[in-house]
């Protein structure tokens, strides 16, 4: 790779392809696969000079999938979605590729309505789950979205009775009523480090039928978007990782949540937005983290019942919030 006189500026070499294998990257050290060259690491190592990089593949091996399933082409020709086809299987598995190709998308209505079906594997190469993809498949207790999915799309696991879901790291968009009716949810691992585009109503009747939903806030997770918790009145419990890097509570994010009596907020967090827990009659008790730098308005409004405040810092800290 060679350095540009003209602006010191870098381009990656473009990705090669090799037939039956898929690209992971450039790497310095071939053969080791330990450093990778990427855009990030040119940024904090600016280049002096030319620099050997090398190409890391790994084999595209083709899992045992679910047979009857029907796959189409889409993104130019470069990737696949798949729906159920003619597969009669209760135990659906999706692969990662499909000749040569990987499977991206599950098609709107892939599998609505399949009352049969038991449990389904998501490929590690999935990034859009489609309208109403598993809506309505009842007998479905647990499922696992890979950390690879970038969009949920609307109903997309509605009237389901998973136990727990699962929102990755890699989340970028959930569209409205995407969890609705999953009446026995528990749990909520939301995990998307920076999600900004979320809808209303994305647990409509969730949890009604369980003693109480539980969200935990993974340790990756920078923003939670404004309402995307608002008015799931079966939250009962809200945890933040210990060691999470939260810097802000979007607006209405845990806004009407009747049943929430006490929230410990992350340590990291500096800002809490509009109207955040306006409407938690049933919370008793806050703890403020020293960090917090912003407090909109109503954020807490309608917290009838909120009698204790503890705040880890000092009193002229509080006066500058």
């Amino acid at each position: 790779m060679e350095v540009s006189e003209e602006d010191d500026s870098v381009e990656l070499p473009t990705p090669p392809t090799k037939s039956g294998y898929t690209f992971d990257g450039w790497f310095l050290d071939e053969n080791v696969w330990e450093q990778p060259f990427t855009a990030d690491y040119v940024g904090e190592n600016p280049l002096t000079s030319d620099v050997n990089v090398y190409a890391k593949f790994s084999e595209i091996v083709q899992e045992t999938y679910t047979e009857g399933l029907a796959f189409v082409e889409i993104d130019d020709g470069t990737a696949y979605s798949v729906h159920e086809g003619t597969s009669t299987d209760k135990n659906v598995v999706i692969p990662s590729y499909y000749n040569e190709k990987p499977v991206t998308t599950i098609y709107d209505n892939a599998f609505s309505g399949r009352t049969d079906i038991t449990s389904i594997k998501l490929p590690n190469t999935l990034t859009t789950i489609g309208d109403r993809a598993f809506y309505n498949c009842t007998k479905i207790t647990e499922i696992t979205i890979p950390n690879s999915v970038t969009t949920i799309n609307q109903y997309a696991f509605g009237n389901m009775k998973i136990k727990s879901i699962n929102i990755p790291e890699s989340a970028k968009s959930i569209n409205k009523n995407a969890f609705s009716n999953c009446n026995y949810l528990e749990t909520i691992d939301f995990n998307a480090i920076e999600m900004p585009n979320v809808y209303e109503s994305l647990f409509a009747n969730a949890g009604v039928s369980a003693q109480g939903i539980t969200v935990n806030v993974g340790n990756k997770v920078k923003q939670i978007p404004s309402y995307i918790f608002d008015g799931v009145d079966t939250i009962r419990n809200i945890e933040f990782a210990s060691d999470g890097v939260l810097l802000t509570i979007g607006d209405y994010a845990f806004s009407n949540l009747t049943k929430l009596e006490s929230v410990s907020l992350a340590s990291a967090l500096e800002n809490i937005g509009k109207g955040t827990f306006n409407g938690c009659s049933a919370l008793e008790t806050l703890n403020i983290n020293k960090n917090l730098k912003n407090v909109d308005d109503i954020a807490f409004l309608g917290c009838k019942k909120l009698t204790t405040v503890n705040y880890l810092g000092t009193i002229d800290d509080w006066a500058e919030i």
